[in-house]
This record gives structure tokens, C-alpha cells and sequence, in this order.
């Protein structure tokens, strides 16, 4: 993971991004926003592009909009190093 994504990826974490459980195939990043910061999570994606996002996709019934990453091995590490006790 380049440097860039690994800034982005940790200050989501700290901030409105989560990461889902890890399973075999490690774990997702998973970052949804408001319908005004679309900018932003189209920014968030085009930068994150190495991690495999999901289109950006509107979730139902709310005014928000979200994409997740595919599972990977790499993101579950950060996973174990921030949730450590799987909270």
C-alpha cells in the first residue's frame, strides 16, 4: 500500500471510516457520507483506488453515499492494530 493510501486509510479509521471484521480473506474498508461531501468520497475513492473500492453507491432511505473496499489481508492488519480487542 503507497504511502498516500496508507494516510488516508489511517485517518479515516481515526475519523468516519471503519473497518469490518477480519475473516479469512482479511477485512473491508467501509466509508459512507452525507449526499453533501460526494466530492469528497469521490476524492476519498480515486485515491484509495489500489484498495479495490466498490462504485460509490446511495444508500436507501438516508442522504448518504458509501463505497467499501474488497477484503484484504492488509487491511485486516489494521484492523488488529486498532480495534485489538475486536471492538
Amino acid at each position: 500500500m503507497d504511502k498516500v493510501c496508507k494516510s488516508i486509510l489511517i485517518g479515516s479509521i481515526l475519523g468516519d471510516g471503519h473497518l469490518d471484521p477480519v475473516t479469512r480473506n482479511g477485512s473491508r474498508w467501509i466509508v459512507k457520507y452525507d449526499d453533501v461531501s460526494l466530492s469528497y468520497l469521490n476524492w476519498l475513492r480515486s485515491k484509495t483506488l489500489e484498495l479495490g473500492p466498490s462504485l460509490i453507491k446511495a444508500k436507501k432511505n438516508y442522504h448518504q453515499h458509501y463505497f467499501a473496499t474488497k477484503p484484504s489481508i492488509e487491511i485486516g492488519d489494521f484492523r488488529k492494530w486498532f480495534y485489538p480487542q475486536g471492538v
